[in-house]
């Protein structure tokens, strides 16, 4: 069993020493040619201006649009799934209190997001179609166990580190290291065997300037079922530290339980949309 010590922390403080040269008017005095040179003007450089980080929730995309904004961020989907996920019932909350509160964060708009996960593209020269793929989790995750009767797309992972020392049952101390996933995605429960494989008819030249610029971009809407819980949470046990394999590993899933209603492959830099799909079961 490995335990964690508490370190501590020395902090020095570094002394700084200034050294000052002989100022220009003691210069002048001693050498008279000083004083008859022109003082040079230094013109003051424009500031560079400061780019605003886009919102972590933009307008809804519509449907009919032929190109996206250029460098288009999409929505979040932590940032989203915050604002779906309602708060515990409290101590002095009627049940009619909360599920009124519940109700209110019902959704009624779409949300997009940019697929940041593993994406495959291969060009197929004979058929001159470019071919791309996004894995598709047959299983996921609700509380502590995984339930394979419903597949789930994955959005975004975000990994949090830190360390401590560690020492096991015979005094041997260890480095460790602790990761904690968190995984985002999306519930495919209406479409159990979805499979994101897309493709796009275009010539050898356009597909090897255009294979690595091409991204996948999902959106999912609001669901019309009554008390559909949108935001459902899943974890797998964690991988303890050894002295062999100092690492420590936590995973946490967090999907969102709303209807995948398009996928579209476009440029995220320029907003070039390459083709549209409506999702449909295998």
């Amino acid at each position: 069993m490995v335990q964690r010590v508490v370190r501590s922390v020395a902090l020095a403080v570094v002394g700084v020493v200034a050294s000052f040269e002989p100022s220009v008017m003691a210069q002048a005095v001693a050498n008279p040619k000083l004083q008859h040179q022109p003082v040079k003007q230094v013109r003051p450089q424009p500031q560079a201006a400061e780019v605003e980080a886009p919102p972590p929730i933009g307008e809804p995309l519509r449907p009919d649009l032929e190109e996206l904004p250029t460098a288009y961020a999409a929505d979040s989907i932590a940032v989203v799934a915050d604002g779906l996920k309602p708060a515990a019932k409290g101590e002095f909350e009627t049940t009619a209190q909360y599920n009124a509160r519940v109700e209110a964060l019902r959704p009624v708009r779409t949300y997009s997001f940019w697929i940041n996960g593993h994406v495959d593209r291969q060009y197929d020269a004979d058929r001159q179609v470019l071919k791309i793929q996004v894995p598709v989790s047959s299983c996921t995750y609700f509380e502590f166990r995984p339930n394979c009767s419903v597949s789930s797309l994955t959005v975004t992972t975000y990994d949090a580190r830190s360390g401590y020392v560690g020492t096991n049952a015979f005094g041997v101390t260890k480095e460790v290291m602790t990761v904690a996933r968190r995984h985002y995605g999306i519930i495919l429960r209406q479409f159990k065997g979805f499979s994101a494989d897309l493709e796009l008819s275009m010539p050898p030249e356009q597909a090897r300037e255009t294979k690595d610029l091409i991204d996948v971009l999902v959106t999912v809407g609001p669901d019309p079922a009554p008390n559909a819980q949108y935001v459902v949470e899943g974890y797998t046990s964690s991988s303890p530290a050894t002295i062999s394999t100092p690492v420590e590993t936590r995973d946490g899933y967090t999907y969102l339980n709303m209807p995948l209603t398009s996928v579209w492959l476009a440029s995220r830099v320029s907003g070039k949309i390459f083709g549209k799909f409506t999702p449909t079961a295998r």
